[in-house]
């Protein structure tokens, strides 16, 4: 028996290496397709990524779950930059936003960080845009930090705490957080890539998804580690 556990986590490890680097590998061909193209500034020791368009009154827009500024950038930004100063955000963890491990990904904390970014910024109470998880952002920021939103504009919010997460997103509850992160490095991508046309297809349904928005729309990002 003792023989047999040993085969099997052998067996485990070099499975779990071979899974870790594809899926790095992937992650830098998504990168070399998808890459950054906003500009960064250090907000309280993370890297905010973010793209800025037009003059006029200041707009920040959060994007939602597993999304990215490109999500906001695809179609809706270039409107809104003819009557304003458009500042379209990767959220911590998000995009090429940083978030260094430690560093909370909950509602308040994500509210506390956008904040910081506004007043680094110097925006002085911009409307804010959020869009589905962003929305929740958005809120947590007006309720948490009043002084750094002049106004919320809320797209398809998400607005009330979930009894049951969604089977989409149950990747997301897995504790603990070591199990959680050799998911992320190892199953994520395959899986990904296996089942990304059924996903987008329902992000948009019944509306079809647009042919690139994979590449313009950011959608390859969501499926790094």
């Amino acid at each position: 028996m003792a023989v047999e556990w040993v085969i099997a986590a052998a067996v485990l490890v070099g499975a779990s290496a071979l899974l870790w680097a594809f899926s790095a590998r992937m992650t830098r061909r998504i990168e070399a397709a998808v890459p950054s193209n906003g500009r960064f500034v250090e907000v309280e020791g993370e890297r905010f990524h973010y793209v800025e368009e037009g003059k006029g009154p200041p707009l920040v827009m959060i994007h939602g779950l597993m999304g990215s500024s490109r999500n906001l950038t695809y179609a809706l930004s270039g409107q809104l930059a003819a009557q304003f100063r458009v500042i379209t955000l990767d959220r911590p963890g998000s995009g090429y936003s940083t978030r260094h491990t430690g560093t909370p990904a909950d509602l308040p904390g994500q509210a506390r960080q956008i904040a910081a970014f506004i007043k680094t910024l110097d925006l002085d109470k911009p409307l804010v845009l959020g869009h589905s998880l962003g929305g929740a952002i958005s809120l947590a920021l007006a309720l948490d930090h009043p002084e750094a939103v002049g106004g919320l504009v809320l797209v398809a919010p998400l607005t009330h705490p979930q009894r049951l997460l969604p089977l989409v997103f149950l990747s997301l509850a897995v504790r603990p957080a070591w199990l959680r992160r050799w998911m992320a490095h190892t199953l994520t991508m395959p899986i990904g890539l296996l089942t990304k046309g059924s996903v987008v297809k329902g992000v948009f349904a019944p509306d079809p998804a647009p042919a690139d928005f994979a590449t313009r729309g950011g959608g390859l990002l969501g499926m790094r580690p």
